[in-house]
């Protein structure tokens, strides 16, 4: 699972830093699918406008980032664009803007979310492996599990659920790609 952050989760994190329920409202509109293309355009634009794209979820950030690749939404402080286009070069840090603080950590997550990257292609053998909630017998999805800080839970019966240990193919690649040790 790669998104761990929940719904609720999202509102109570943009309400404690004052966002108004009008944002959450839309965030709930949002997932319910009670939006028109035109209200969900809109919808990105204004999270990218206020910078509360970089504090949500990853699916959030790259609806946005096709959203402003096909032209239909633009940067904060720039005009919409009728054609897809190029990320901008990105001046230096103004002078007195010391490398390392606030502005230079926003900007390069901006040059991030805006930067057109590659994916990469490995063809890979199928295999698939389910897991099975021992509460209620359902197969498990990739969202269907949520976590309050300490335990993970089974979104459709609420049941506790514990994860099984990594194979030691994930513990290659965890400690490969992000150097953990589990």
């Amino acid at each position: 699972m790669k998104d761990k952050t929940s719904v609720p989760a999202i509102v109570d994190m943009l309400l404690s830093e004052g966002h108004t329920m009008n944002v959450v409202d839309k965030i709930m509109d949002y997932e319910s699918g009670q939006m028109s293309e035109e209200e969900m355009i809109e919808f990105f634009q204004e999270l990218v406008d206020t910078g509360i794209i970089s504090s949500l979820q990853g699916s959030y950030q790259r609806t946005a980032m096709g959203l402003y690749q096909a032209g239909l939404i633009h940067k904060p402080g720039e005009g919409p664009t009728a054609e897809p286009t190029q990320p901008p070069e990105i001046p230096p840090p103004e002078p007195g803007i010391v490398p390392g603080d606030e502005f230079e950590s926003v900007q390069k997550s901006v040059d991030r979310l805006l930067t057109e990257v590659a994916v990469i292609v490995k063809e890979v053998p199928k295999t698939e492996t389910t897991w099975t909630c021992p509460h209620c017998r359902e197969i498990i999805q990739e969202k269907s599990l949520y976590c309050d800080g300490k335990q993970y839970f089974h979104r459709v019966c609420k049941g506790p659920i514990e994860l099984p240990p990594p194979t030691e193919e994930q513990k290659a690649w965890m400690k490969k790609d992000f150097g953990l040790e589990s």
